[in-house]
């Protein structure tokens, strides 16, 4: 595992005050492959070892490559399980989860772009698949990775709260992923109301940090390309949108705490202190070593279906930080490491 990844485990691990409530339960990561579920398997391994806590980690990906790659130091131990098939599939075996962690889910715009239909497909029948398989498997409580895309356009000024409503155009394929976002959402509290198992629902912000390829066509992920590039970074916008920075360590122990308190519900989990415009994330590379500079160069033609999201896209954590979770990493700090870790990294190619 990488040095900077070690170091944001250990103090994830350490800030973090309830796992004993996890003691010999067995936990399904779903999509653990992905950029924010890897970070969980890390910090839930070390807690194991740290704590002495005898859970058991499942983690279902697609890629066994991939997850060989990830989590090369775990597969021979016995806590810990690779599951490699389709969140979609049935189950064969017998297993008992009694915590579910669903972050599997198709989220590249290119992929809304070309087959819209595969995305919705993945997200809402592979949350079908879970939910009927947890009476047997004696679920406890589930935890579902949302999105805050769920608020749709136009979000106020001051934060969009979980409460908030906002609009979707339903006939345009551009909004699969969060027209389908929102049905699972739906599913978990039906299924909540009907059965009663827990479920708890994560909105994400942007998060960043170790981990994050290239691929993800981010503004950030392309300002650190640049960077450890020495390329000066071009704005294909004016750089005026709004946007909350989340480090992952922080945005991890978020997840974490909601999965381990006692009751559940629906939060966001975004940063209300490291929130700027695209350009002043971009002039922010600009400070360190490098003597990058930043030009704007608009395309006459723009990626539209890239475009579903307004000038201000910022959530409100108040409910979050009401239960006694807080930032602790700021966004030049969160930056730095990122950019410490992409340098020491194939990030481009990931």
């Amino acid at each position: 595992m990488d040095t900077v990844i070690k170091e944001d485990i250990a103090r994830l691990v350490d800030k973090n005050c309830g796992w004993h409530k996890l003691k010999n339960k067995n936990i399904l990561i779903s999509g653990a492959n992905g950029y924010l579920s890897s970070y969980i398997v890390y910090a839930l391994m070390e807690a194991n070892d740290k704590y002495n806590l005898n859970m058991t980690i499942y983690t279902l990906c697609r890629n066994r490559e991939k997850a060989l790659g990830k989590f090369e130091n775990y597969v021979n131990r016995s806590c810990f399980e690779l599951l490699i098939q389709n969140v979609q599939d049935e189950f064969a075996g017998e297993y008992q989860f009694e915590y579910i962690i669903h972050a599997a889910s198709p989220a590249n715009p290119f992929v809304v772009r070309d087959n819209p239909y595969s995305v919705i497909e993945a997200n809402v029948m592979g949350m079908h698949n879970l939910l009927k398989n947890c009476f047997q498997w004696k679920t406890e409580k589930i935890l579902l990775f949302s999105s805050y895309v769920v608020y749709g356009d136009m979000l106020p000024a001051d934060g969009a709260r979980e409460d908030f409503r906002g609009s979707l155009d339903f006939t345009d394929s551009r909004y699969a992923y969060h027209l389908s976002k929102q049905m699972m959402e739906m599913m978990g509290m039906c299924f909540k109301e009907k059965n009663g198992i827990k479920v708890s629902v994560v909105r994400p912000s942007i998060i960043y940090g170790p981990g994050m390829g290239y691929s993800q066509k981010k503004h950030i992920t392309d300002f650190v390309k640049n960077y450890i590039s020495d390329e000066d970074i071009e704005l294909k916008s004016d750089g005026s949108a709004v946007r909350s920075f989340l480090y992952i360590l922080d945005a991890t122990d978020a997840f974490l705490k909601i999965l381990l308190q006692d009751e559940d519900g629906i939060f966001n989990v975004s940063s209300e202190k490291s929130v700027c415009s695209v350009r002043e994330l971009a002039e922010l590379f600009t400070t360190f070593d490098k003597k990058l500079k930043v030009s704007i160069n608009i395309p006459t033609e723009n990626a539209s279906y890239l475009n579903t999201t307004n000038d201000i896209g910022v959530v409100s954590n108040e409910k979050l930080r009401k239960m006694g979770w807080e930032e602790s990493v700021s966004l030049r700090e969160g930056v730095q490491r990122t950019i410490r870790w992409a340098e020491a990294n194939d990030f481009i190619n990931m």
